[in-house]
């Protein structure tokens, strides 16, 4: 190489830097969509978009480089809030919502009460469409 290719490294600087992982990073993991995070970061989400793609190509390739590592750290930051939201949502869970499932909670008592119910106003309205079908 001659002196000036030395000086001037042609070529314009990568985007892929570690502060612009780690925002990206942390607007995942605020509950940001891609997009969102990208757009705090300073980068367009089709850069992002073809960062993931490299890396995803590569990992199948077999080959280790700066996008399969981006890819990995993006996949366990979303694999962990997956998990989390997972949590929250069956530690959430009461057996109410599982009704149809499981044994009812509502006693009979309750159950004849409102189907009693039901059956007078069903049977007003059926009083009611004859009273006015007739006019």
């Amino acid at each position: 190489m001659n002196n000036r290719a030395k000086q001037h490294p042609g070529g314009r600087p990568v985007k892929l830097t570690e502060t612009a992982i780690g925002a990206i990073i942390e607007g995942i993991r605020q509950g940001l969509t891609f997009k969102a995070a990208c757009k705090g970061a300073g980068l367009s989400y089709s850069t992002f978009a073809s960062w993931m793609y490299r890396g995803r190509v590569s990992k199948k390739n077999g080959l280790e480089n700066e996008f399969t590592t981006l890819l990995g750290r993006i996949d366990a930051v979303t694999h962990a809030l997956w998990l989390r939201r997972r949590d929250k949502f069956f530690f959430n869970l009461k057996p109410r919502d599982f009704r149809y499932g499981w044994t009812n909670p509502m006693s009979s008592e309750t159950k004849k009460k409102l189907s009693d119910a039901w059956k007078r106003i069903r049977e007003q309205n059926r009083l009611a469409k004859e009273r006015y079908s007739g006019c």
